[in-house]
């Protein structure tokens, strides 16, 4: 469930972090990975519904910072631009997990999965 805990890193980066809100997040203390587990209910329409929601709510919790404003988060002194990096390289690594998942399934490398010219070299 990729999608499922990116929706969480989403709201916890941008909502809980850099907003300062207490909303609460797909895991906790006592069950650290809920936001990886498949609940009844999880359909793939409704995952993708969650994620696309919260990354609405990143964007209108942003939309006027700037790159240096510092995270309201009492626990917190990083900038915009540091959230907004993290969060894309935690959705790059897990791309790739899912890329090598998707090359176990298929035995293709994503050279030749990807329809098109192959690139030099």
């Amino acid at each position: 469930m990729i999608v499922k805990h990116l929706a969480s890193v989403e709201r916890w980066w941008f909502r809980s972090v850099f907003a300062g809100k207490g909303v609460p997040v797909g895991w906790t203390e006592a069950d650290p990975d809920a936001d990886w587990r498949t609940e009844p209910g999880d359909t793939t329409v409704a995952v993708l519904a969650l994620y696309q929601g919260e990354v609405g709510c990143s964007r209108a919790v942003i939309a006027g910072a700037v790159w240096d404003d510092v995270a309201s988060h009492p626990d917190c002194d990083q900038t915009l631009g540091w959230i907004l990096t993290y969060v894309v390289e935690e959705a790059a690594r897990h791309n790739g997990h899912a890329d090598i998942m998707r090359e176990q399934t298929d035995g293709a490398p994503e050279s030749e999965s990807v329809p098109g010219p192959s690139p030099p070299g």
